[in-house]
């Protein structure tokens, strides 16, 4: 079993979820670089651009703000493993020109918790890097992502189980600092 190497491919949600099935990688380091598996007890942060992942008309987040769940992998930073600060730098870094609102907050279990016929509808793995040892992906381990068309899930399913996982996070974004006065999520 070569978790690492298929948490590295570009696709990583899809191959993880096709090789390793049930979220088997879970259990592993899919990263050099990490300080550890995630833990249920961990608070997921996600950064939030707009006009990409929020509305400021209505100011909510839109559903493309949980889309990466599906193939390449929902970006999120342990909260335990990180700062403010260094989430700011995160944020310039990735900008592409994008304005950061904020970010939104959940906690590991619940996004664990979520299932889809018995089954467990995300998967959360370890994907820090060199320069963001804090990072984790999301993965979707259901419906679209895996190709299971056959029975009955596809592309209307795995949106069903996205916007399961949107409400799962805080309704409007928070500041960074307001994120880490809480203490928790």
């Amino acid at each position: 079993m070569n978790c690492i190497k298929t948490a590295n491919e570009q696709n990583r949600c899809q191959a993880l979820c096709l090789q390793f099935p049930h979220c088997i990688c879970e259990q592993h380091s899919v990263s050099s670089y990490s300080p550890g598996v995630v833990q249920d007890e961990e608070c997921l942060v996600r950064l939030i651009f707009s006009p990409t992942h929020f509305n400021e008309q209505t100011g909510k987040l839109k559903p493309f703000a949980f889309f990466d769940c599906k193939d390449k992998g929902l970006s999120v930073n342990r909260m335990q493993y990180t700062s403010v600060e260094e989430l700011k730098q995160t944020a310039a870094f990735i900008s592409h020109g994008r304005k950061i609102i904020g970010v939104v907050v959940a906690k590991c279990a619940d996004i664990r918790a979520v299932l889809d016929d018995d089954e467990r509808a995300f998967c959360v793995y370890d994907t820090a890097t060199k320069n963001n040892p804090s990072h984790a992906d999301i993965c979707q381990a259901v419906a679209d992502t895996c190709q299971l068309t056959e029975t009955g899930k596809g592309r209307k399913r795995g949106s069903q189980m996205r916007r399961k996982l949107m409400k799962l996070f805080s309704e409007y974004p928070l500041s960074l600092e307001e994120a880490f006065s809480k203490k928790n999520c």
